[in-house]
């Protein structure tokens, strides 16, 4: 596959609101893939690993939460991977609600996840209204763009005038 755009540096509330309008489609119904909490526990790492991550890398992503479709409210992780081409951020979810934890807990083995994969895809259906769907389980969401640089103002020692604009030259 192509290199990634990252290095990648996007707004965190940019992020938050994109990850957020995420659904799983479970049973017919759609409901959000990530819970407000985890949302908020995970933004910050995606960020960082996104203006981090080489051209070479994807983000793989693994997350557990109480999830409100799930039975008894137990704990499940979503599992994933991020990357960032053409200035779009793609999601592909492997898993959207892996019982790992009740699973771990009655073998007394470590959980094993399985992230989304660019070749294979997964048994997780997703959808946005920010994104178009590349398979079932791969968002691509709306363009994702690095902030704007902020103006820089020299400051101007206490008591003088600011300098007076320059005209540009005349032309030869």
């Amino acid at each position: 596959s192509p290199d990634n755009q990252h290095p990648w540096t996007v707004e965190a509330n940019t992020l938050h609101a994109l990850l957020q309008q995420v659904q799983v489609v479970r049973g017919g119904a759609a409901k959000p893939l990530f819970a407000i909490d985890e949302l908020n526990n995970i933004v910050p790492a995606i960020t960082d690993a996104l203006a981090h991550a080489r051209p070479d890398q994807d983000i793989a992503l693994v997350s557990s939460a109480r999830h409100e479709d799930n039975t008894f409210y137990s704990i499940t992780a979503v599992t994933g991977r991020l990357f960032v081409v053409d200035g779009r951020l793609n999601l592909i979810v492997h898993d959207a609600r892996v019982d790992f934890y009740d699973a771990a807990r009655g073998s007394g083995m470590a959980p094993h996840f399985t992230i989304g994969s660019r070749t294979s895809e997964g048994a997780s259906q997703v959808q946005s209204p920010s994104a178009t769907n590349k398979r079932a389980d791969w968002l691509v969401l709306s363009a994702v763009s690095a902030p704007p640089a902020p103006a820089v103002v020299p400051a101007v020692p206490a008591g003088m005038a600011p300098p007076a604009p320059v005209a540009p030259p005349a032309p030869v």
